[in-house]
């Protein structure tokens, strides 16, 4: 009867580690995520109830191996000791599966989070995008925004490094002039 139990035992944590290994996969969704990482919370008591079996099977065995030869309760001892061995790995890989759950949980909350403070703005942005032409930029606006930009940068230069003004002097912009032909002049030409 108690290798029954034992075999038992054993084909339940086989089945459970088989289970385990199909549900390494985690979906982003965050129902499914919820529901596995339940599941897997479920599946933890389940496991300590099955320990708690094997704990008493173990104490049989320890009485029965007082009242009879050890090569007859040998190979119990080594099927009793395989299922030990199966019942912590199988914990082990429910433990990291619900540590991977909650983690994947809290990343996408995360996430859902920054697209939620995000989101006006892209959608902001992109209203702006769709309002702009080719036809609405022109050369010269988009010239003097550049040498604006030019010339903050280099009177931020100057006023982060006072020591080194020899070094890197603030020239003026050169603007360059359109070609007649409609192209903007190279450097050194």
């Amino acid at each position: 009867m108690l290798e029954q139990a034992v075999l038992k035992e054993m084909a339940w944590f086989k089945s459970t580690a088989l289970n385990l290994e199909k549900l390494k996969t985690i979906s982003l969704d965050p129902n499914l995520i919820a529901e596995q990482l339940y599941e897997q919370k479920i599946l933890a008591v389940e496991i300590l109830q099955h320990r708690f079996n094997i704990e008493k099977m173990v104490k049989i065995s320890e009485i029965l191996l007082t009242y009879s030869d050890e090569g007859e309760t040998g190979e119990l001892q080594n099927t009793i000791e395989a299922l030990q061995e199966q019942c912590n790995t199988t914990a082990a890989t429910n433990s990291h599966m619900v540590l991977h759950l909650e983690h994947a949980q809290s990343l996408l909350l995360q996430f859902s989070e920054g697209i939620a403070e995000v989101s006006p703005w892209l959608q902001e942005t992109q209203a702006l995008i769709g309002q702009l032409s080719l036809s609405t930029i022109s050369y010269e606006a988009f010239r003097e925004q550049q040498d604006l930009f030019t010339g903050s940068a280099g009177v931020h230069r100057r006023t982060q490094a006072p020591g080194r003004q020899a070094v890197l002097r603030w020239q003026a912009p050169v603007r360059a002039q359109p070609r007649p032909g409609g192209g903007v002049p190279q450097a050194g030409h």
